[in-house]
């Protein structure tokens, strides 16, 4: 799912109003197992692209200090070169695209989460406003 699409799926989950109180209590567990679902096919997906990037630094490191063409011993030096490299480059912006939306998926679940307590504190306002207290 595209960054675009999780943003606007949020906003809907996330946010409710004085007309739309009723069916946010009544979806705010679907809500929450929804986004567990998201979270578990992007943790899935964030772990088998880290793994793939490890072994790409591997790779790249065996490479750098054994096979390439000049003579690099010192570690700092075979990191630059490693974080030079543009495959490594490439698979490293997708792995942090993909931490930013399970970081965004987190943060999602922890305000369904807190929505329970959103809402009983607005149930409490408009009691207070209406003079029902």
């Amino acid at each position: 799912m595209k960054m675009s699409e999780l943003i606007t799926l949020a906003e809907t989950d996330t946010t409710f109003d004085k007309q739309h109180l009723s069916p946010a209590i009544m979806s705010n567990s679907c809500n929450y197992t929804k986004w567990l679902s998201f979270l578990a096919a992007e943790g899935s997906r964030l772990y088998t692209l880290t793994q793939d990037l490890d072994k790409e630094y591997s790779r790249l490191y065996i490479y750098y200090r054994f096979d390439f063409e000049w003579d690099i011993s010192n570690r700092d030096d075979i990191k630059v070169m490693i974080k030079g490299n543009k495959e490594y480059q490439a698979k490293a912006a997708v792995v942090e695209q993909c931490r930013t939306k399970v970081n965004f998926i987190e943060g999602t679940l922890r305000a369904i989460t807190n929505m329970g307590f959103n809402i009983g504190h607005f149930i409490k306002y408009e009691d207070l406003k209406g003079g029902f207290a």
